[in-house]
């Protein structure tokens, strides 16, 4: 008796404990279960409410954040590409203008021309590596091409021809006036851009004409300019240039104006 006692104890005490093992590993899977949930369903709170809280302020998703970062990567390229233009097309301004900006600014102006040229140089080259780490090779070639035309048209050797030429061009009606009031014996319409032509501005009125210095060196001993003359020039019109040298005309603009030198 005692010995089937013990067998039923023995029994008894390992059925319990295999319920209590199953009961542990079924009630333990369920939590783990239970515990992932909520940490899963607090992850995707903690996401909605950062999201809310990212529309309520304003700010940018991550998806968002990356394409705000692209377009902000486009623009500084374009901003690049703007400056070097701008820095080329102010060195063509200030060639172009040399004539007046010489003669205002002096040894001053080469100096000017220096840092347009740096300044181009500078951001052309920044654009260029720009465009090429976006694999932008097409976009890469523009700022290049254009310092190329640029450098070539700064291989003109006589600016101030091109900025004479094209002045006469464009307000040949003003020449043509002063040229009727010389004509007629009336005062001289002086308008205000002549300054940009004339040294000083000054219109003289000689024997043969009306002059216009443009070139005087220092010593005012050499000179040339412009000059409007009546009639036909032959080899006896001759212009006061400077102090101490005069000059005859030499080439046509038309009208009657002449480049006297």
């Amino acid at each position: 008796m005692l010995t089937a006692d013990r067998s039923e104890s023995c029994l008894g005490g390992y059925a319990e404990d295999g319920n209590k093992r199953f009961e542990a590993l079924f009630l333990g899977g369920w939590m783990s279960e239970c515990v992932a949930a909520c940490r899963l369903s607090m992850k995707n709170v903690c996401k909605a409410g950062e999201i809310a809280c990212r529309y309520l302020v304003g700010a940018p998703s991550y998806g968002e954040t990356a394409r705000v970062t692209t377009r902000k990567s486009a623009r500084w390229h374009s901003a690049l590409l703007a400056l070097a233009l701008l820095g080329w097309l102010l060195l063509v301004v200030a060639c172009y203008l040399r004539l007046p900006l010489g003669r205002a600014l002096s040894l001053w102006y080469w100096l000017l021309i220096t840092a347009l040229l740096a300044w181009a140089a500078w951001w052309t080259f920044l654009a260029v590596m720009a465009y090429l780490s976006r694999k932008a090779y097409l976009r890469a070639t523009m700022p290049l091409l254009v310092g190329v035309i640029v450098a070539a048209a700064l291989a003109i050797p006589n600016w101030e021809n091109a900025f004479i030429d094209s002045l006469f061009l464009l307000q040949r009606n003003r020449f043509d006036a002063i040229g009727a009031a010389y004509r007629q014996g009336e005062p001289l319409p002086v308008p205000w851009w002549m300054g940009l032509l004339s040294i000083d501005g000054s219109v003289q009125v000689q024997e043969d004409g009306v002059y216009l210095p443009v070139y005087e060196d220092w010593r005012a001993e050499t000179g040339a300019g412009i000059a409007y003359v009546p009639s036909s020039p032959d080899s006896e019109t001759v212009f006061m240039t400077a102090a101490g040298d005069v000059g005859r005309p030499v080439r046509s603009f038309g009208n009657g104006w002449w480049w006297v030198e």
